[in-house]
């Protein structure tokens, strides 16, 4: 795609047009789409997917995305995930150096206690770098998240997202979470 040297913006290539010039005034703005880079990050890690998009998911649901966080340098490195802003995201890792071509897995957890959009990041920090990666999640109720099912025939979360357990009303992100660690506990697991 090329840039325009006059306006600044995206000419769409070899004759292509520049969408921004033709949309008229007052004409609904065209539907965003939320572009999954392959990966994101800097000189020593690289956060495979680049970015996170859970798609729909239904109230009072738990889901993770897995991440793979890669040493792209040339020794051993160490990290640390500073945590979405969100009460209801967060991500679940093991600190612990990695050595070189290795990865660890980041998992991203969103526990659905109210309906709306989600839009948050994580960030990745390691010696001398950081990276952000997005976050993007869209909850809805059982009834509609039910009626987008039927419609598309397909689950409308998004592809990779695993379904952990379901949230008991008012129950926040810490306390579902230790809800779950007893119930394993309590299965002989640890």
């Amino acid at each position: 795609s090329r840039v325009s040297a006059a306006t600044g913006f995206g000419t769409g290539g070899e004759g292509g047009s520049n969408t921004l010039a033709e949309t008229s005034f007052g004409a609904p703005p065209p539907e965003e789409v939320f572009e999954v880079p392959a990966w994101s990050g800097g000189v020593n890690f690289r956060c495979i997917p680049g970015a996170v998009a859970f798609g729909t998911l239904e109230l009072r649901k738990r889901y993770r995305y897995p991440l793979q966080l890669l040493n792209s340098g040339v020794g051993y490195s160490k990290f640390r995930v500073k945590q979405p802003k969100s009460s209801c995201v967060s991500v679940v890792y093991t600190p612990q150096p990695v050595a070189a071509g290795m990865s660890v897995l980041l998992e991203v957890e969103v526990s659905c206690t109210s309906v709306g959009d989600i839009a948050d990041e994580l960030c990745v920090l390691s010696e001398g770098e950081s990276f952000a990666v997005p976050i993007k999640a869209a909850v809805v109720d059982a009834e509609e998240f039910e009626s987008l099912a039927a419609a598309t025939g397909e689950p409308p979360e998004g592809e990779g997202v695993q379904l952990v357990d379901a949230v008991p009303v008012g129950c926040t992100l810490k306390a579902s979470r230790a809800m779950t660690g007893k119930r394993a506990k309590s299965r002989g697991g640890t």
